[in-house]
């Protein structure tokens, strides 16, 4: 209900987004530094929590929406929901306070690309659609029942990677295609 209601809207506001060209994955931190950017362009700031979810619903959606990822390292099921462990470890030094920075991961160096205007306007719809949530709530939204978290945490077992032919069926049922 609540999380139908959230992907709803995100769904619909992703429905704009223009599916043709080219996409590239990137490291989950190269996508965290950009809503990392968006939140200061608003005078916000976000917690590590609130990035790695983002992060997440991001490529979640890239997955739902475009046929392709948009993170290259794998999420894995972890207690409190998806995580991707670059992304994890890159910002575990602010525990709960805000991030000032996302330093690059290593898997960055094996990606050359910057971010195509598409990517920007995907990522820039997760951010609209989900800013006003905090880092629990993000997180409670992630590992409800029947999410690919809950299928990754359930079988085979915690810290396991969630596959993201899971993740895109997810999306494609929140995306209503």
């Amino acid at each position: 209900m609540h999380t139908r209601l959230n992907f709803s809207v995100a769904a619909s506001q992703f429905a704009e987004i223009d599916r043709a060209g080219i996409f590239m994955s990137f490291g989950s931190t190269q996508i965290a530094r950009h809503l990392l950017e968006l939140a200061k362009l608003e005078g916000r700031s976000l917690t590590p929590l609130e990035l790695i979810k983002l992060t997440y619903l991001a490529h979640g959606w890239s997955l739902g929406l475009r046929d392709e990822p948009l993170v290259a390292d794998s999420a894995e099921a972890w207690q409190y929901g998806p995580v991707f462990p670059d992304l994890y470890h890159a910002l575990k030094k602010y525990r709960a306070s805000s991030v000032t920075e996302v330093p690059a991961a290593p898997i960055e160096e094996l990606l050359d690309g910057e971010l195509s205007d598409d990517d920007k306007d995907l990522i820039g719809s997760v951010f609209e659609a989900y800013k006003g949530l905090s880092g629990v709530q993000l997180s409670a939204l992630t590992h409800q029942p029947n999410t690919p978290w809950d299928q990754a945490w359930k079988i085979p077992g915690r810290n396991t990677t969630i596959k993201d032919e899971a993740i895109k069926a997810h999306f494609k049922e929140l995306a209503g295609s």
